[in-house]
């Protein structure tokens, strides 16, 4: 702390030796107060000066009548406009007016046409409505806000106008009041009496309705009852035609049944008479074949039976002439004798007759058992021929009467169960719609019912009114009323038409008053100037401190401190200068001096303490953060209009900015202060100073590599000035061990993406300024062409920042290798001796 303020000790003596020095400083401190001075003076009553703003009017109406009375509205807005002196009137021609119009002599001009007068009555002549209407031109070129000066000008005309008619019209109808009140007093009484005969009548046949309708109650009521017993008895038969619906849905399966079973039966009857006849055809036939066989084969039985016989007779008549040839031997050999040949020989032929003998009664047999085949086959024959026929005859008795028989009734029986399925299906549907019918009419019963009890109550309402009228209308001539419309005639019509005209005048109460424009504008342009004092301040004196004799050695926040007293200083005076001079030489309300002083005081140390802390630590970055701060500031902190009227974005910024908080300060204490705003006003206004003192003292030391490569490249351009300090470079620790260990692998690797870097840095440098450029400018484009234009503003910002924020890290990147690239090339010796130098700076700093 006491070298900081030794540090300002030493400044203040360096400016008090110096008359130039000293001359600057002088306006340093005046030029944000005059720039607060001018404005507010010039804007301290604009309003008051609107004679300055002129109008062209233009009378082209023709003047009308209407009932009897001459009519002409222009002449009258002419007159009116002569003696309002709150906008410049000028008359002139049409074509005067048009051609000053387009010169600028006129900010407006307005024409009235020709037919105004006859289009203002033409609705108390019972024409077609045509509403008025003036021609109003206007030159928005000439200036911004004179459109809306204007236009409020022809708002107010318009009031006149509407106001004028309301009374004209109001007039008329005064006069015609008191003419109807007049004829009404005469013809009043004879007509009161007809009133109140009709009123009898009236009454009578009220009476006569209303017996009416109680009859028509009673009759619905006894209705209603019937109406209930027949819905009763539908619901039963409802009931009644489901059980006849599941009844005849049994019937009807039935009747499927025994269709079914008709329909066996019959074709099994049919396939029985089939079956016997087919088998009837196969035992003829069977016994066909089997005859046929059996004849077959006992033919040939008896064939080869004739054929054994006729042999075997062969054989025995050979056997008896072998037999009489060997008894016809004689003698008979020896050596045969005992062969015996002859008494072998007839046992042969004698076994040979007997053979024969069975042969013969075998072919007899066959014979006769073929004479038994046939006759049998013939009988079988017939009876079988008799059976099929006896089989085909009952069949076709059987088809031709029992199937179509049975089938008609069975047809009967569905169609008369289909015409009552068909009539139990309809019934629950025409019980529905019965149902339904005798809802609608129980609706309908109820609501006469209910419109009949309206009625009879309206009746008795209308009865009482009648009564009452009747009544009324006997004492009317002796009511207030009757007196009230005796004195129409004596009614002052022009205090009529001017209350009509004008039936409500406003009272305005303001509460926290303004007395003029100026007063209003103070508080903006005040803070506007301290901002600006505060950029001066920076752009004129420097913000890093020199060592000298006096002060050989210092921390950075020694110099920073000492330096940032001297612009506290500075700023302060500023303040105090700008804000005693709005009070003293402009004179302009101020309900509370010592606190105007005060805040005017507290916010030009907020505002330097920021402007400062961001110059210190982004060094020229930071004085175009401040330049860009002050832009968002005066349309986003509600200096002129309310933040609401603003656009989003700066609705959404508005409660971070610095301005908001001292405009809102000042203005609580020139027209009237309301605490918890004013001490919220006073906290954040406190509040920026700690945050900005943190930032001005932490950021560089975070941040002094993009400070002194940004401010390097400035350097390198010889015409910007840029003023940091370039005698000492970053030394990278991890690289300086590496460098001093000899690691040739890890140096290798460092090497390759230096070299890597540097090829392709000019390429990234030239698309990153050709993107810094087109994207932008595409939007841009889109700023001047869309409707949503902040939208696309900030786009535009945006995009600006991001490539430039890539630029920033490019250099900052290049910077680095540059450096690691000039300590890879140094010797040991002359490393060790850079290494000490930082080393004995780091311990300044730290201090």
């Amino acid at each position: 702390m006491k070298k900081s303020n030794k540090i300002l000790k030493r400044d203040i003596n360096r400016l008090g030796r110096n008359m130039a020095a000293i001359l600057v400083i002088i306006g340093i401190c005046l030029l944000p107060s005059l720039y607060a001075w001018f404005n507010i003076g010039a804007n301290k009553n604009p309003y008051g000066n609107l004679q300055g703003v002129k109008i062209a009017v233009t009378n082209l109406d023709r003047p009308t009548t209407f009932d009897g009375r001459d009519i002409f509205v222009g002449d009258d807005i002419i007159k009116n406009l002569k003696q309002n002196d709150q906008l410049g009137w000028t008359f002139v021609d049409q074509r005067e007016a048009m051609d000053g119009l387009k010169r600028g002599d006129f900010y407006a001009a307005i024409f009235i046409p020709e037919d105004f007068s006859e289009s203002f009555v033409s609705i108390m002549k019972g024409e077609e409505i045509r509403f008025p209407k003036l021609d109003y031109y206007v030159n928005e070129k000439l200036n911004a806000i004179a459109p809306k000066i204007t236009s409020s000008g022809l708002d107010a005309l318009e009031t006149q106008i509407n106001s004028k008619f309301v009374a004209m019209t109001s007039e008329v109808l005064a006069e015609e009041l008191k003419k109807g009140s007049g004829e009404f007093v005469e013809i009043e009484g004879e007509k009161r009496q007809d009133a109140l005969n009709s009123l009898m009548n009236v009454e009578s046949n009220l009476l006569s309705y209303h017996e009416n309708l109680k009859t028509m109650d009673d009759k619905l009521v006894r209705m209603e009852g019937l109406m209930k017993d027949v819905r009763r008895q539908v619901v039963s038969m409802k009931g009644v035609v489901k059980k006849g619906q599941l009844t005849l849905a049994d019937s009807k399966a039935l009747l499927d049944e025994t269709r079914r079973e008709s329909e066996k039966i019959i074709r099994a009857y049919d396939d029985l008479m089939n079956d016997m006849e087919r088998m009837n055809v196969l035992a003829g036939n069977y016994s066909g074949k089997k005859y046929q066989s059996l004849d077959k084969d006992l033919s040939l039985a008896g064939r080869e039976s004739d054929a054994a016989l006729r042999g075997f007779q062969r054989v025995n008549t050979l056997s008896g002439e072998i037999l009489r040839e060997f008894e016809s031997i004689d003698p008979i050999p020896d050596e045969m004798k005992p062969l015996n040949l002859s008494g072998q020989w007839r046992n042969i032929h004698d076994r040979n007759g007997k053979i024969l003998s069975t042969l013969e009664s075998q072919r007899k047999t066959v014979e006769n058992s073929l004479n038994a085949l046939e006759k049998s086959y013939d009988q079988m024959s017939d009876l079988l021929d008799e059976s099929s026929k006896n089989h085909r005859q009952t069949r076709d008795e059987f088809r031709t009467a029992v199937p179509p028989m049975l089938m008609q009734n069975m047809d009967l029986l569905n169609q008369v169960h289909g015409r009552f399925s068909s009539t139990l299906s309809t019934m629950p549907l025409l019980l529905d719609e019965f149902d339904k019918v005798l809802g609608e009419m129980d609706s309908l019963i109820d609501d006469s019912r209910k419109t009949i009890d309206t009625s009879l109550t309206s009746l008795e309402r209308a009865e009482n009114t009648v009564e009452t009228l009747r009544v009324d209308l006997s004492q009317l001539a002796r009511g207030p009323l009757y007196k009230k419309i005796e004195e129409i005639p004596a009614m002052d019509s022009e205090k009529f038409s001017a209350f009509m005209g004008e039936p409500v005048h406003m009272e305005e109460h303001a509460i926290y008053k303004s007395d003029n424009y100026g007063s209003a504008m103070t508080p903006f342009f005040t803070n506007l100037a301290l901002w600006v004092g505060g950029m001066i301040l920076i752009s004129i004196l420097k913000i890093d401190v020199d060592r000298d004799e006096d002060i050989p050695e210092f921390t950075f926040a020694e110099g920073y401190m000492g330096r940032f007293k001297l612009f506290v200083l500075l700023g302060l005076v500023q303040a105090f200068i700008v804000s005693v001079g709005d009070l003293a030489i402009l004179k302009v309300q101020c309900e509370n001096p010592v606190l105007f002083v005060a805040t005017a005081l507290l916010s030009s140390l907020a505002y330097v303490s920021i402007i400062f802390s961001l110059t210190g630590t982004f060094r020229n970055i930071g004085k175009a953060i401040a330049v860009i701060v002050l832009i968002l500031q005066i349309p986003g902190a509600s200096g002129t209009y309310p933040i609401e009227m603003m656009a989003p974005f700066f609705q959404s910024i508005y409660p971070f900015l610095p301005f908001h908080y001292g405009i809102d300060g000042l203005r609580e204490t020139m027209m009237g202060i309301y605490w918890p705003h004013f001490a919220k006003d006073w906290l954040i206004l406190i509040s920026y100073i700690p945050l900005s003192f943190l930032l001005g003292l932490y950021g560089p030391k975070i941040l002094s590599s993009l400070s002194r490569t940004f401010d390097g490249r400035l350097a390198e351009s010889e015409l910007i000035h840029a003023d940091y300090p370039h005698d000492e470079e970053p030394t990278d620790g991890d690289l300086v061990v590496t460098i001093l260990r000899g690691d040739e692998a890890m140096l290798s690797k460092i090497r390759y993406k230096q070299e890597h870097f540097f090829e392709t840095y000019k390429k990234r440098k030239y698309y990153a300024f050709v993107a810094l450029f087109v994207i932008p400018s595409i939007c841009l484009i889109l700023l001047f062409n869309m409707e949503t234009k902040i939208r696309y503003l900030v786009t535009w910002v945006i995009s600006i920042i991001a490539f430039a924020t890539y630029l920033i890290w490019l250099e900052l990147r290049y910077d680095r290798y540059e450096n690691e690239r000039k300590l890879m090339n140094l010797s040991e010796e002359e490393l060790l001796n850079h290494i000490r130098r930082n080393d004995h700076e780091n311990d300044l700093e730290s201090r």
